[in-house]
Parts: structure tokens; sequence; C-alpha cells
């Protein structure tokens, strides 16, 4: 749909922006006859309705009809998959997984009202106010992480001219290689949470104040979040991935605590790297889910993502935020990303390792 917001203010903004999104959702579903409760689901591209601030063009470049026979097949395959098992090994997050969970779930905690004790709507608060004063030198992550948030990439539901206080849109460093660094913060916000720090830390809004509609008002929102490339092409790093490690595929569930501190993910496939007559290979697994520790443990156990040509960008048309709930579109981009020891099982309940 295409949409037109005009901003005026007293402080002499004047934007007149127009938007134009389009989104889809493939799934194919399979089971062995119409009274057997167990199913298997397939989607493309996510399990939910992926949006992009495009046109016509993007939904071309989808593909549908190709990949409704390939997740078709891929529903069949993985209804006859074994469980996977339980057991603490390596992990690969494809990137509409690593979307979810990376710049989405837990990028949700660095918007700086939830770090305030602000904002406490769906989820709740934020695990960076946990260590708020040692912003700019938390070890959040290995040196593989970097995240950065801005309303400036070419097709991201999060692009835009100016926020909805008027602020020009720009790029704000979150965590820069593994090290906190930054949050998502409004004109209002800085000022409270800079009292918290002890210092001026925060000197400039971060762009990120949206509304819904005319009539609400601007919450600081995700605009773009990006997990930022590595070096490490894709193809090596399934080479170099240990034998017993899962590829985590596309959403399926989610469960994450009020803090976005511990959390438990599910995905609809998975394959596992195993080695047979001497030669490696990927073979699909039901029901994989994980769990982990976003603070102090999920993070700082990545070894790597994958370069530039295997990142993707998609958007997320509705997340929910705000008493009213207001639905949002955000952008997120990742690549497939490395983790090394992450806790995993069935959501059946898997076999030990």
């Amino acid at each position: 749909h295409t949409f037109r917001k005009i901003l005026l203010t007293s402080d002499n903004v004047y934007a007149n922006q127009t938007f134009t999104r389009v989104g889809t959702c493939l799934k194919a579903t399979a089971q062995r006859s119409p009274s057997d409760p167990d199913k298997q689901t397939c989607s493309y591209p996510s399990h939910f309705p992926v949006v992009m601030q495009k046109g016509w063009e993007a939904i071309l470049d989808f593909d549908l009809v190709e990949h409704a026979r390939t997740i078709a097949a891929e529903a069949v395959m993985f209804l006859h998959a074994p469980e996977t098992r339980s057991g603490v090994r390596d992990i690969i997050l494809m990137p509409e997984q690593n979307n979810l969970h990376s710049t989405h779930e837990t990028i949700h905690g660095a918007e700086g009202d939830r770090v305030d004790d602000k904002e406490w709507s769906l989820s709740g608060g934020s695990l960076f106010s946990l260590v708020l004063g040692e912003i700019g030198s938390f070890q959040f992550g290995s040196d593989a992480v970097t995240i950065v948030a801005d309303s400036l990439t070419e097709g991201g539901v999060g692009t835009f001219a100016c926020d909805d206080e008027g602020v020009p849109a720009k790029r704000t460093m979150l965590v820069e290689n593994g090290i906190w660094k930054g949050l998502l913060v409004s004109r209002e916000s800085a000022l409270p949470l800079n009292q918290k720090i002890g210092h001026a830390y925060f000197t400039e809004s971060s762009g990120a104040m949206r509304a819904s509609s005319y009539n609400t008002f601007p919450l600081i929102r995700m605009n773009n979040i990006t997990l930022m490339p590595g070096e490490m092409s894709y193809e090596e790093m399934l080479d170099r991935v240990p034998v017993g490690t899962i590829r985590f595929g596309l959403n399926k569930s989610w469960s994450i605590d009020p803090y976005r501190r511990d959390f438990q993910f599910g995905t609809e496939t998975g394959y596992e790297k195993v080695q047979k007559n001497g030669k490696m290979t990927w073979e699909p697994r039901r029901n994989p889910v994980y769990r982990g520790d976003n603070l102090k443990q999920f993070f700082r156990h990545c070894v790597a993502a994958a370069n530039q040509e295997s990142a993707v960008l998609l958007g997320l048309g509705n997340c929910g935020k705000g008493v009213p709930v207001q639905s949002m579109a955000t952008g997120h981009c990742t690549p497939p990303t490395w983790f090394r020891a992450i806790n995993e099982d069935s959501a059946r309940g898997g076999k030990k390792s």
C-alpha cells in the first residue's frame, strides 16, 4: 500500500514523505492423512508476512512460483525427518531466524524508553537496563558482533527522510566489535538516561521516533537493524563448522523473558551436519529449538558472521509496542551467523546427543 505523511512542527520542520510497501508470504503444509494431527509447515521467504519498501518489483524478485514448488517438496521431506537431538552444539542461524532473534527481539531492548523503565508493553523492559552504567565498555558479544541501526537502507521499511520528531535519518552504532555502544533514544529520553549513567553520554536523538497514525504519540521504534557481515563466505562457514552443528531455518516460535535476556526460539526446519562414508552432508531435522542468555552468553559465543553476499534484508510489518498498542514496520538484515556451544533440543523432546 501507499501512504503519505506530512509533519509540521513549531521548530520549523516541514516534511512531506510518501511510502510504498508491498508484502508477501507463502506456506506449504504436509500431513500423512486428514485425520493425522502431525503436520509440517515450510514457508517462504518467512513464516510471517514479509514487507518491503518497494513496489511490484519486490514481489517479482521473490520468485514465488518457483519457491512454492521448493517448499512443497521440503514440507513432505521434513514430515518424515528425525527429531532434533538434545545437546550442546554449534549452530548456524540463517538470516530469517537471525533477523528475528539478533536484530528484532533482542534489539527491542536497545530502545531507550525500555532501558529507562518507561515502557513495559509486550515482553517488557530491557536487558541493557541491568548494565546501564557500563555502556561504552560492556562486553555484549564477541568481536564478530557489530549491530547498527539506520534509517538509510535502500528498500528497508525502517527507511525515511526524518522521524516523527523531525530528526533527519541517520546511522546509530549499537554494538561495535562486541562492545555495547549505543541505544535508540529520543529528544526526551536522552536526558534521564544521561542522569542514570552519570554523565552526558547521549548528545542527540537517534532519529527513531515514529507514530503509527496522526492521532497517536510517537514512540521509540527500531528502524532498520543490521548485524554487520563478516569476511567469511557462507560456503566456508558450512565447511568449517564441526560435525553435529544444527542449521536453523525460518522462525516458528519464540519465548523471551521480561528483560529480553533468557530466551528459547524454534524454527520450522533444521539441518544437521553429519559425516557418512567419509563425506560431510547436511541432513534434515524436525522441530529444532535453541536457548540461552542474550546478555552474557549467546552473543559472546558468536564465532563469525558470513559475508555481505549472503545477508538478507526483510521487513516485519506488524511490530507492536505501547498502550494502546501501535503497530509499526521494522527492517532487519543479517547474514548466516555461527555460534558455538549452544543448548539445543527438539520442541517435542529430543534424544540426548
